[in-house]
């Protein structure tokens, strides 16, 4: 009885590593295809950069500033867009707002009605 629970979780356990290793090796193949420069690069600590370029395990990403970062390659959880807007999209959607028909643009005169009174 004893001898089979062990046969059982050495089954269990082969199997469980196995799925992992599958799993990984998938995660892998897929930041490939998608790592390519200018990609927005989301890390496991938190960091948001443009992927510039990749050497060895070396990530080199850049800041929204403008500065390139080192990172070990296992810290990059996701490549994608990014979960906020940026000036760029904020820019784009004005743009998009004012060029649509039967819209007139926001009046931005300052006065109020209580420099009227």
């Amino acid at each position: 009885m004893l001898g089979l629970m062990v046969v059982a979780f050495i089954a269990l356990s082969s199997f469980s590593k196995r799925s992992a290793q599958k799993r990984q090796v998938e995660h892998e193949r897929m930041l490939a295809e998608q790592l390519v420069p200018g990609a927005w690069v989301h890390t496991s600590v938190g960091f948001f950069g443009r992927f510039v370029d990749l050497d060895g395990n070396v990530v080199i990403l850049e800041t929204p500033s403008g500065e390139e970062t080192y990172w070990d390659k296992r810290v990059i959880r996701s490549v994608g867009e990014l979960p906020f807007e940026t000036e760029e999209t904020e820019i784009e959607e004005v743009e998009e707002y004012s060029d649509e028909e039967g819209h007139e643009e926001p009046n931005t005169d300052t006065d109020t009605n209580e420099d009227r009174i």
